[in-house]
């Protein structure tokens, strides 16, 4: 039994099998990780409400270059930037951060 909190990382970046608040299992990256340019994020943002979705960002440009951490699953419920003080220390190097 693994005692890691995700169950794998695709080859672009995304961490799967993370647990979302919700109780359901999803996905978490950086925003740029997530999306493959700033217009297919800003469609996303706009057509399905995400960007409201995001605490501290109200412009899509905004979020884009800050390229916060992310998390969903197939619940619209369960997007969210996550703050780094959440991320396990198993995630830091899929993330970017120093391990």
């Amino acid at each position: 039994m693994s005692d890691k909190s995700y169950s794998h990382v695709s080859d672009d970046g995304i961490i799967h099998g993370v647990k979302m608040e919700s109780g359901i299992t999803g996905w978490r990256a950086r925003l740029q990780d997530n999306y493959g340019s700033r217009a297919e994020f800003r469609w996303y943002a706009e057509t399905c409400g995400l960007i409201d979705r995001m605490e501290g960002y109200i412009f899509v440009a905004d979020a884009w270059n800050d390229n916060p951490i992310i998390e969903g699953s197939a619940s619209p419920y369960d997007f969210r930037v996550v703050p780094e003080h959440e991320i396990p220390e198993d995630q830091y190097r899929w993330l970017g951060f120093p391990t």
